[in-house]
C-alpha cells in the first residue's frame, strides 16, 4: 500500500475534523494512513503510528503556513512531497481549503506538479568563533533587539564584503519563499517563488540610504552584532542571544522542500487573493 502521513496542528479549532476527512480520503484511495503518535486519538482506527523522519508518498500537513515550516525540514530531509490544507489566516504554501479535501484525488492520478522551494542554512559563531548554532530554514533568518527601547549595531557583509552597516530594529535574511512573511511586514520586495535568490532586508533602520538587496542564492551573507542587547531567530522560532561579536552566516542550502500544487493557479493569482 502506499504509505501517507497525516500532521494536523491541533491548537486550531477543527483540525481534527479535517484530519478525519482526509485520513478516510486516503485510506478510500487506497493509502495507508500514519499519524504521528501524539495525533493518533484524534483521527481513525484504522490509522497507523508513524514519524516525520520516515519517507511517505505524501505527506497532508493541516494547518497554516507555520504548520508546515514546522514540519518542512522532515519532509525535506526524507525526500516525502508535502501539500498543506490551510486552516490559517493566509496560507501562501497550503494547497487546498477544508472545502477542497476532494481535490486529493488529483494526487493519486498523478495530475499535479511539484513546487520546489529551497532552504537556507543558518550557522551562528560567537566571539572566538565558536559555532553556537547550526540549523537550516525554509523563511527567514532574523536578528532583533532584545529590548524594545533599544536599537540594535549591525553590519551586513556579502561574500567577506561590506555592504552597509545601521542602527535599527534588526535585519531580516529571506528566502524567495520567506518573502511574503516577516520580510514583506519589514518592507522587503515580494518575489517570485521560482526566483533563486536571497534578500537582506533592514527592519526600522535610523538611515533613510539603507534599503533591501537582492543577491544570488550562492552569496554568502553575514550579519555581524556591533552592540548588546540582540537576538536572533530562524523561521520564528524561539530566540537566542546574538551577543558582540556575534556572526550571523547565511548561505544557500541543498535541501528543497517539494510542495504538491494540484490546483491551476499562478503565484501571482496567490498574491492577488492573499495580500492585494
Amino acid at each position: 500500500m502506499k504509505p501517507t502521513l497525516i500532521v494536523p496542528n491541533t491548537t486550531k479549532k477543527n483540525t481534527c475534523t479535517a484530519a478525519a476527512q482526509c485520513a478516510d480520503k486516503m485510506h478510500l484511495l487506497g493509502y495507508e494512513v500514519f499519524v504521528l503518535e501524539q495525533f493518533g486519538g484524534c483521527i481513525r482506527p484504522f490509522c497507523r503510528v508513524g514519524a516525520l523522519d520516515q519517507k511517505y508518498d505524501l505527506m497532508i500537513i493541516i494547518g497554516g503556513d507555520g504548520s508546515i515550516l514546522h514540519s518542512a525540514l522532515s519532509a525535506a530531509s526524507s525526500h516525502t512531497p508535502v501539500i498543506g490544507v490551510n486552516m490559517g489566516a493566509v496560507g501562501f504554501m497550503a494547497e487546498l481549503e477544508t472545502s477542497e479535501l476532494d481535490l486529493l484525488d488529483r494526487f493519486d492520478e498523478g495530475s499535479y506538479w511539484i513546487d520546489e522551494r529551497s532552504f537556507i542554512k543558518v550557522t551562528v559563531t560567537d566571539k572566538d568563533g565558536n559555532i553556537v548554532f547550526c540549523g537550516e530554514a525554509l523563511n527567514d533568518a532574523a536578528v532583533g533587539k532584545k529590548v524594545f527601547s533599544k536599537a540594535v549595531s549591525l553590519r551586513i557583509l556579502a561574500d567577506g564584503r561590506e555592504l552597509f552597516s545601521f542602527k535599527g530594529d534588526g535585519v531580516v535574511v529571506s528566502t524567495p519563499t520567506g518573502s511574503t512573511a516577516y520580510s514583506l511586514s519589514a518592507g522587503g520586495p515580494v518575489i517570485d517563488p521560482s526566483c533563486r535568490c536571497l534578500s537582506v532586508t533592514p527592519v526600522a533602520p535610523h538611515a533613510i540610504r539603507i534599503r533591501s538587496v537582492v543577491f544570488p542564492e550562492n552569496s554568502r551573507l553575514s550579519v555581524l552584532c556591533d552592540s548588546d542587547g540582540a537576538v536572533f531567530t530562524t523561521d520564528g522560532n524561539e530566540p537566542a542571544d546574538f551577543a558582540k561579536c556575534c556572526v550571523m552566516t547565511v548561505e544557500h542550502s541543498a535541501k528543497v522542500l517539494q510542495l504538491v500544487r494540484i490546483k491551476d493557479r499562478s503565484f501571482y493569482d496567490l498574491l492577488n487573493e492573499k495580500l492585494i
